[in-house]
């Protein structure tokens, strides 16, 4: 049964391909405190499993067993030091890309209203965060529309035969559009920041 006590959270559904539209399945009952607005929690497959990457800062991830309960993945608890102020929350679903899951991730300057984006590469078997970003590689703050702060990726394809990851972003809150970074020139300047040790933060996460 759906929960009409939570206000705003993801859901699982279903794309009907003939039909064009989402089945909804169920709201995830990840082993976290949930608060009345849940949002960006981002999925992905990984060897056939459905995982959840439920915060970037600090690092939460869980995977669902033969579509029963999730459970945590035991990570490091990693705090992304980022330079721009503010919680850092997951964009994008985490995609394969040249051996590691390329994921974006966002924080919101609350004074100016202003979005800043950010990448990091994870590995698939470790599920570690390998390299990420210290600075934007995208920001808001010269948009067109109601709100020109806000630009908002929302998803990444990785087109293969280009060799170019397209990135889509809400702008402003008024249209909606998509910008083309050439795959090798991406990867590798966020390759340019390895997590060092000092970054990971031996602490236990409470759910």
């Amino acid at each position: 049964e759906k929960d009409n006590n939570i206000l705003i959270t993801p859901v699982v559904s279903r794309v009907n391909a003939e039909n064009h539209t989402l089945e909804y399945l169920y709201i995830p009952d990840l082993p976290v405190l949930k608060r009345d607005l849940e949002k960006n929690w981002v999925f992905f497959e990984n060897s056939g499993k459905l995982h959840c990457l439920y915060s970037i800062s600090p690092y939460r991830l869980f995977v669902q067993e033969h579509l029963k309960g999730w459970q945590k993945i035991d990570l490091p608890a990693a705090n992304l030091h980022w330079d721009i102020e503010g919680h850092v929350s997951v964009s994008t679903n985490p995609i394969m890309v040249d051996g590691s899951l390329l994921v974006w991730f966002h924080t919101r300057h609350d004074k100016t209203d202003t979005y800043h984006q950010g990448a990091a590469l994870i590995n698939p078997k470790t599920f570690k965060i390998e390299y990420y970003t210290r600075t934007p590689l995208v920001s808001g703050g010269k948009c067109e529309g109601r709100r020109p702060g806000l630009l908002y990726i929302s998803s990444c394809v990785y087109l293969k035969e280009r060799k170019l990851l397209r990135v889509y972003y809400g702008e402003a809150d008024a249209h909606s559009s998509y910008m083309d970074f050439n795959k090798r020139d991406l990867i590798t300047a966020i390759r340019k920041f390895p997590v060092e040790v000092k970054e990971v933060e031996q602490t236990e996460i409470k759910i």
